[in-house]
């Protein structure tokens, strides 16, 4: 990536800031662990405090300082100013946007608990309503700038019964009653900046200081991890090049036997391997940062980022002390600080295993995901087919009770085009055209492929079909499909256009389909020649008969040919490819054991669940009440 004449402008600012004010008296602060409260308020003043904050709220974007006051900047930038940009309410942004963005406040982001780190999830600290206020119990540990701070940012516990979905975001002025800096931590390195433990005793906070809505806490949580890990990758990059420059200073300086250091080829290839691999970091942060900009998902990238990043930046360190033996191990040469500065990015905003762990789970899943089971296993769980089927729509009629269903789609996807574009570009980017998506095997031995490219064409002229008929966003699509391929087009199709998929199991009677379709007030039915007899005789809406060649492997049928004729009306281009899971991760807090596309045996009823109801983050319940499905087996193929 090659950087725009304003980025370098930006670039060459920060550059001359840091090495005129920030470099020549960064080993006094390391030693007497002076708060830089002066340099954060130059900085904010030259806009680093406010890199995330539109124009509207008083910000710039800039680059960040060095070691211990980069943490404060990066701190200051991806998390408070993040936060509250994208989730403040007006009043909110008005109120604290500002004074963070323009350096005259520091804030702190309260998430970590000394039982808590990596596993964000294991809150214990806790917020309760009372009356127009939130009363905040529990310890914060490593809270960043937590002595100086003017702002937190607090997670706290407000539904124990709902888990993830429990935790709420609050904005909590230092200075109120009840925030008790208890203890500030004696660390190897970055001594200039504060790390704190906090106590919440009964810290009481006005009603409206809730950050987004109740429960959203873990989502908000997670929402800035991306910025956070590319800014934390940045301050790697600055140290690690901060490190070569001083090796490379005394290489030229310092001789052995008859000349330079830098002379002997050994040092020499050590400078040339150093060079190499921050330039190989720098681009992995550009191009993770330039996905950020454009409003693209980046968890991967900026996960590979860091993660490179923070072990090269330790490793540069660990050489530039090697070129200056044994003076890079006293206290009167930059490096020794550097290298204890640089060691935490291994650690902060997701240790090196937790960013190992989110690249793998991105490039085992991103391809396809598909659950298979044996023909022996089928035949075991099916001994009591009808008990297991039952129980799988009492369930499905319990996810329909406890969850509104419509109006989280809506929201999701039909409420938020920004949200179903951003999807696409998303999908896009992360997973192949052209790669297999879905295999489908029958039980008589058929079977077929399809890659993303292909599903997003054929759903996508089902769409514009439906269109034609007269569907529009927010109405009822029931379908009484078998677990083929033109289940899941048909699914598609109906997302795509902004209708509701209302899914009619085939083990329903007559009486069971007409009492389903006239609750949720349909508009059509989907279904295929074998299960249309079904339909005869009761009152139903329109019903289109899709036949299953329709949906034939060489998708060039006759159905596929007489929609490509048809207007292109559907919003969403037909390039689009499966990957809702992707989407649906960020949107609903998925994980990947929470969905699985499943049209393979043991069953459509089970497959449609998961299907449905697990993207729509409820394949709890399923896992609750049937623990068959437990035995199938994840495969990445």
């Amino acid at each position: 990536m090659i950087l725009n004449d304003e980025q370098k402008m930006v670039q060459e600012m920060m550059r001359n800031y840091s090495q005129n004010k920030l470099k020549p008296t960064a080993a006094e602060r390391d030693k007497t662990a002076k708060f830089p409260q002066q340099e954060l308020k130059e900085l904010g003043e030259l806009g680093a405090l406010g890199m995330t904050v539109s124009d509207q709220w008083g910000g710039a974007e800039i680059a960040a300082g060095d070691g211990a006051i980069s943490t404060i900047v990066s701190v200051q930038n991806s998390l408070p100013c993040g936060i509250i940009q994208k989730y403040g309410t007006d009043r909110q942004k008005q109120d604290y946007l500002m004074p963070l963005a323009t350096g005259q406040w520091l804030g702190c982001f309260c998430l970590t608990e000394p039982q808590a780190g990596s596993d964000a999830g294991a809150l214990l600290c806790k917020a309760e309503r009372d009356g127009d206020s939130w009363v905040i119990n529990g310890t914060k540990q490593f809270i960043t700038s937590g002595q100086h701070a003017q702002v937190a940012i607090v997670f706290a516990v407000t539904d124990k019964s709902a888990a993830k979905k429990g935790i709420s975001c609050f904005i909590v002025p230092t200075n109120t009653e009840g925030y008790i800096v208890s203890r500030i931590e004696d660390k190897m390195g970055q001594h200039c900046s504060d790390t704190a433990t906090i106590v919440f005793e009964n810290c009481r906070i006005p009603a409206e200081n809730i950050l987004g809505n109740e429960g959203e806490g873990y989502k908000i949580a997670l929402s800035n991890l991306e910025s956070g890990r590319i800014g934390i990758a940045a301050q790697c990059v600055g140290m690690a090049r901060a490190a070569l420059d001083a090796a490379v200073e005394y290489a030229n300086q310092r001789k052995a036997f008859g000349v330079e250091l830098v002379q002997h080829q050994a040092v020499a290839f050590r400078l040339a391997d150093m060079a190499t691999q921050i330039e190989a970091a720098r681009q992995l942060i550009y191009h993770a940062a330039s996905l950020k900009d454009a409003g693209l998902a980046c968890l991967k990238e900026a996960s590979m980022a860091k993660l490179f990043a923070s072990e090269i930046a330790e490793k540069v360190c660990s050489d530039a002390i090697q070129i200056h033996g044994g003076y890079g191990y006293v206290a009167d040469f930059p490096v020794e600080r550097i290298y204890r500065d640089v060691r935490v990015s291994q650690i902060y905003e997701g240790a090196s295993d937790i960013q190992r762990l989110v690249i793998a789970r991105a490039v085992i899943y991103a391809s396809k995901f598909y659950l298979k089971t044996s023909f022996a296993l089928e035949k075991q769980m099916f001994k009591n087919r009808n008990i297991i089927e039952d129980i799988a729509m009492k369930t499905l009629e319990q996810a329909y009770q406890e969850f509104d269903y419509e109006k989280l789609i809506n929201e999701q996807l039909v409420g938020n085009p920004q949200s179903i574009n951003a999807y696409i570009e998303c999908c896009e980017r992360f997973v192949g055209l052209n790669k297999v998506a879905l295999i489908w095997e029958g039980k008589n031995g058929e079977s077929s492929q399809w890659t993303f490219e292909q599903l997003a064409q054929a759903s996508g002229k089902l769409a514009n079909y439906l269109q034609s008929l007269g569907i529009k966003t927010g109405d009822c699509i029931a379908g009484l499909l078998p677990r083929t391929p033109e289940l899941l087009i048909t699914i598609l199709a109906t997302w795509r256009i902004g209708a509701i998929y209302q899914p009619l199991f085939t083990a329903f009677e007559s009486k069971a389909i007409e009492h389903r379709v006239a609750t949720a007030n349909t508009q059509l039915i989907i279904t295929n020649s074998e299960q249309r007899p079904k339909l005869n005789g009761i009152e139903l809406p329109n019903i289109l008969t899709v036949h299953p060649q329709d949906f034939a492997a060489t998708k060039d049928a006759d159905f596929w040919q007489e929609l490509a004729g048809l207007a292109k009306s559907v919003p969403v281009p037909l390039k689009a490819i499966l990957a809702f899971k992707e989407y649906m991760r960020h949107a609903v807090d998925l994980r990947e054991e929470d969905s699985f596309w499943n049209l393979a045996d043991p069953g459509w009823a089970y497959g449609l669940y998961y299907g449905i109801a697990g993207p729509l983050g409820l394949g709890h319940i399923l896992r609750s009440k049937l623990i068959y499905v437990q035995s199938a087996v994840l495969v990445n193929l």
